[in-house]
């Protein structure tokens, strides 16, 4: 930054409490702005990793002053680089400048060379960055504040979803009159013959920018997302750390610096740099198998030793435990559900006879619906669950047993009959195991209620109604009966007097 001419000592409080000011007004200034540029097919986000933008300076100022001789002074920062991060490319810029005190805006539009504006702005593809700058009038002599707003919208690399992100960040312009005084009382414009050599100046600069020979001295930081990374225990993490500030390849003085800190020690959690770019670093690790891993990257960039630290956690993720039937019954269908967590590795749910042949399988990780074959009976079936092909818990057998016998829950008088309650179990051959026949001994004979039918499907119990009246009313009532279903299991056996 030129200075032109030095100022007076006494201003020099005034400069500051007006950028106070200044700073004050961009905090409470709105951040939605009506004017916002976009399309619909655009996914509008503040803050969109793996695309990130970050100006290098919160802030540029102009102060502008009238010496003791009636000259016009100023101080000019007229130059801010904004940053871009990710894993993106085809990046397209947008600049806004508002007019705080006008409430009116300017949309900008980029020139390869700057020419004799206001506000400007360059892309410099190369390095990852638009170049913003800005030209005051001077000679209108009154403060201002403006806010710049930045977004730009790109395209992630490697990827088959055609939306473009978008990424945003903003900052102030501001400019400082140090005293009332009209700096030309005959309206004549002041020529300062230092400005030329002030622009040639900043032109040059920004050309051994692009030639990568300017020294990297604005802020130095790391953005990761998110902060918390969960996991399977013992599976494998990914995640991606953004520079800005600095490249990761020329401008470091050693490679970057990654720490664990295990809580507790013992938790296996491991993290390693796989590889980096200009300004993305990769990691990867093994998820802890209990506690909870912290991991630091640090940078340190080699011509102010300046550094930046980042961390994040990773903490293994707790899985539900799977639904299953305790045990199952031959033709009868059976959900299982792994409840493994959603877009995590490569999830399978399998189930198996003992001799490991697979007879049901679903490979990523949702229900299982089976249904055992009556030759099932009597055999162990094996449930396992896995990620990434590592078994997740133990391993769960259930056992085919046989269904039910069938059961005479009642027998109740009716005038000179009697009702019973029967209920049977199951499936056989595709159909439902009803009661087939009663068997009858003594001075009695049946027949079916059918209107008296009821059923649980989901528990597959059917309950049926018959009524048993004597053959010779003469003669004692009394029987003995057995019901018997259509797999041919009988009750056990009741007799009535």
């Amino acid at each position: 930054m030129k200075k032109i001419k030095s100022n007076n000592k006494k201003r020099t409080v005034e400069i500051y409490f007006i950028l106070y000011l200044a700073a004050l007004v961009l905090l409470i200034s709105k951040t939605n702005r009506n004017n916002d540029i976009g399309n619909d097919n655009i996914q509008h986000k503040n803050f969109d990793l793996p695309f990130i933008l970050k100006a290098e300076k919160p802030m540029l100022t102009c102060k502008v002053w009238i010496d003791s001789l009636g000259q016009q002074c100023y101080e000019l920062d007229s130059i801010n680089y904004i940053w871009n991060a990710g894993e993106v490319e085809d990046i397209r810029y947008d600049f806004v400048v508002e007019d705080k005190e006008q409430n009116n805006s300017m949309h900008l539009t980029g020139n390869e060379e700057y020419e004799s504006r206001v506000f400007e702005f360059v892309e410099d593809k190369d390095n990852n960055m638009a170049v913003f700058r800005w030209h005051p009038n001077i000679y209108i002599y009154e403060n201002k504040t403006y806010i710049v707003y930045v977004s730009a919208t790109a395209k992630l690399i490697n990827s088959k979803n055609k939306q473009r992100v978008k990424a945003k960040t903003q900052f102030s312009l501001v400019v400082s009159c140090l005293d009332n005084n009209q700096p030309n009382y005959n309206n004549e414009p002041f020529v300062d013959t230092n400005q030329y050599n002030y622009v040639v100046q900043e032109r040059l600069s920004y050309q051994n920018f692009q030639n990568n020979t300017v020294n990297n001295t604005g802020e130095l930081n790391l953005f990761t997302s998110p902060s918390k990374i969960k996991g399977i225990a013992f599976q494998e993490w990914e995640s991606k750390v953004f520079c800005m500030g600095a490249n990761l390849k020329t401008d470091l003085t050693s490679v970057p610096k990654i720490e664990i800190k295990n809580t507790p020690s013992n938790n296996n959690g491991t993290a390693r740099i796989v590889s980096y770019s200009d300004n993305t670093i990769i990691l990867k690790g093994k998820v802890p198998a209990f506690g909870s891993s912290k991991v630091f990257v640090t940078i340190e960039r080699k011509n102010d030793l300046k550094e930046a630290t980042i961390s994040f956690e990773v903490l293994p993720q707790d899985i539900e435990a799977p639904i299953y039937p305790k045990i199952m019954y031959p033709e009868q269908t059976y959900v299982f559900n792994p409840k493994l967590p959603l877009n995590i590795g490569n999830a399978r749910a399998v189930l198996k006879t003992e001799g490991n042949k697979i007879r049901a399988e679903n490979y990523q990780g949702g229900i299982i619906e089976f249904k055992p074959f009556q030759n099932d009976t009597g055999k162990v079936f094996v449930f396992e669950r896995y990620i990434n092909d590592v078994l997740i818990g133990a391993a769960i057998n259930i056992k085919v047993i046989p269904n039910e016998k069938p059961i005479i829950t009642r027998i109740a008088e009716k005038d000179k009959s009697v009702v019973i309650n029967v209920s049977s179990h199951g499936w056989y051959n595709g159909k439902e195991n009803r009661i087939k026949k009663l068997d009858l001994t003594g001075n009695a004979s049946y027949k079916p209620l059918y209107g008296k039918i009821s059923v649980d499907r989901a528990a597959a119990k059917w309950h049926e109604q018959f009524e048993i009246f004597p053959v010779d009313e003469r003669q004692p009532f009394t029987f003995t009966v057995v019901a018997v279903d259509n797999m041919g299991m009988t009750s056990q056996k009741e007799t009535y007097k």
